[in-house]
């Protein structure tokens, strides 16, 4: 009838048409997106606070499962989850456009963490950051130095000091680092927690520090790639980012005179001596020209005058050597390196080795050893890299099976020859070479750019930074042998266990106990055949990350193992094999 009357009635229809104009109108985007705004608002407005206690009133209805309680396992998977989620949501509330920062450490002395920590708190305000200074170490927290705040040089870090004073307690902080020893990393109230400017010598690292980096800590902000492989070889699960160190602030303080020397001057720091001393006897007599010269600290436990006596009486005719022992103001340690020629570094490690970068700023080539921190700027264009061996590690720390490099005395000796032997002006080209690599790559301005990167790489790849390995086991399990045994603890220490154990058929009878929901007995112990294959679709299906063997020579056939490793590999899988004699 309506079609009809449509058809039949022109009023009607006119009257229908204005009807769907006014009724179109009711329905435009622009009202929907000014309705749909005012709904989000009004939630706003009503549900102010529930994100902060979201994941505490989580955790409470967690804990009052009255039925089918979650086991240990469950739990430490439901943290997990609840710590990515609170982690991505802060990550993504950070402001790049106006980013606070409060670094935290010694900076009001010489100490050289200090100089790190002054330096790198000024780059990063002139990168548009607003930073917070605090003053700390690593007992605890402690007033700067009152006449250092009062001169005139440091008033952006009294503003900066001033500014965390003032700053609100319950005001959430973008990113907290740090750079204290020993290392503290709990009660770092911010979005992010980083170790800034971390540097590390020798092979072996204090577990517990490992422990509560990865406990506590976003990142660790490296001087050097060595830094970075110590860390993550020790242990460390959270990111660890290379950003290096500056060395720039060297070409803003002067060089006074402190003597004239002869051509030939090679000048060494306190590192590597007894090496130094013993490669400078065979290198050089008394009437070579050339000099030593030794700037070391008088302390109670040095031993350089027992030393550089012992090479004075193994070698007749001992060149000439100089040591200085008095504290040397910056200006004039710049000063004895502009005398010198070469500096010579044969040291057992450096985080980054920044005395070296500062002799090359002031004109010297080096000797150094080739390997730790300083391999991140030295090269065989503006250094001599001296051969080495690895060493027990003979320091405070006491740590089990660490090492670090001890130079090849003979190789030091024919780095001193051709160092003596090279032109003037040749050895200007080499510290020329290392000045300009420096002053592209290790800046503090690169050091600050670097390191707010790390924030947005932190931010872009939260899901791999938060990825736990999904980890196979391919192990005697359950069994009476030393191997299962082995493997029970290390899986039950695990902060996960394992997400499989991949382990050989055996008979009822030999099973200590019945085995786990996580253990697969698919493939069989012996030389012929392994059946290796059949572990295959599991692996697939369960997306693992990392397989770990346990190699007994009796328990494999070699050929069928490494086919079975070559796959895991061939697929993006690391393979971690443990040797059992």
């Amino acid at each position: 009838d309506k079609i009809a009357q449509c058809l039949t009635d022109d009023t009607f229809l006119a009257r229908l048409k204005e009807m769907a104009q006014q009724q179109a109108r009711n329905f435009s985007w622009d009202k929907a997106a000014v309705t749909a705004l005012e709904a989000f608002e009004k939630i706003a407005v009503e549900d102010t606070g529930t994100a902060q206690v979201l994941p505490e009133a989580l955790i409470q209805k967690i804990l009052a499962i009255s039925q089918g309680q979650p086991d240990d396992r469950d739990l430490r998977l439901c943290a997990t989850a609840i710590d990515y989620n609170l982690k991505t949501a802060e990550l993504y509330q950070i402001d790049d456009k106006s980013l606070n920062w409060r670094v935290e450490g010694p900076f009001d002395s010489s100490y050289s963490l200090a100089l790190v920590n002054r330096e790198f708190a000024r780059a990063l305000s002139a990168d548009g950051v607003e930073v917070l200074l605090h003053s700390t170490e690593g007992p605890g927290d402690f007033a700067p130095d009152a006449s250092f705040m009062a001169q005139s040089e440091n008033s952006d870090l009294l503003a900066f000091y001033n500014q965390c004073q003032t700053r609100k307690s319950n005001e959430k902080i973008d990113i907290i680092s740090r750079n204290i020893y020993p290392p503290r990393v709990t009660k770092m109230d911010a979005k992010v927690k980083f170790l800034h400017c971390y540097a590390w010598e020798e092979t072996g690292f204090p577990q517990p520090w490992i422990n509560e980096f990865n406990r506590e800590l976003d990142g660790v902000l490296c001087t050097s790639e060595h830094v970075r492989k110590i860390l993550i070889d020790n242990g460390l699960n959270v990111p660890a980012f290379v950003v290096g160190n500056g060395c720039d602030h060297w070409l803003n303080i002067p060089a006074e005179t402190t003597k004239d020397v002869d051509h030939g001057t090679f000048r060494f720091p306190r590192k590597g001596i007894q090496a130094m001393l013993q490669a400078w006897g065979k290198a050089f007599t008394r009437r070579d020209n050339v000099i030593l010269i030794i700037k070391t600290f008088n302390n109670p436990h040095n031993e350089i005058d027992a030393w550089l006596a012992q090479a004075q009486a193994q070698f007749i005719d001992y060149p000439k050597v100089e040591v200085i022992k008095e504290d040397m103001s910056a200006t004039e340690l710049k000063g004895l390196y502009e005398s010198c020629d070469v500096l010579v570094a044969p040291g057992c490690a450096e985080g980054f080795g920044l005395p070296i970068a500062e002799a090359m700023l002031s004109g010297l080539p080096a000797i150094v050893t080739n390997w730790s921190g300083q391999l991140d700027f030295v090269n065989s264009q503006n250094s001599w890299l001296v051969d080495y061996q690895f060493t027990r590690v003979k320091t405070h720390f006491g740590l089990f099976s660490s090492a670090w490099a001890s130079v090849d005395i003979d190789n030091l000796t024919d780095a001193l020859k051709a160092a003596a032997s090279t032109d003037k002006s040749v050895l200007r080209d080499m510290a020329n070479d290392g000045r300009e690599l420096l002053l592209q790559q290790f800046t503090w301005k690169a050091v600050a750019d670097r390191s707010c990167q790390a924030v947005k790489t932190l931010r872009a790849h939260i899901d791999i930074a938060q990825h736990r390995a999904r980890i196979g086991w391919v192990t005697t399990w359950n069994t009476k042998c030393g191997i299962a045994t082995y493997s029970q603890h290390l899986v039950e220490s695990a902060p996960h266990g394992a997400d499989v154990v991949f382990a050989p058929q055996v008979s009822a009878g030999d099973l200590v106990c019945a085995d786990e929901e996580f253990v697969l007995r698919n493939w069989i112990v012996g030389k012929e055949s392994n059946y290796l294959e059949n572990l295959q679709p599991h692996i697939d299906a369960l997306r693992l990350d990392v397989i770990v063997i346990q190699f007994n020579y009796g328990f494999f056939n070699h050929r069928e193992l490494s086919a079975f490793i070559r796959r895991q590999h061939d697929a993006g899988r690391s393979v971690v094999m443990t040797m059992h004699s």
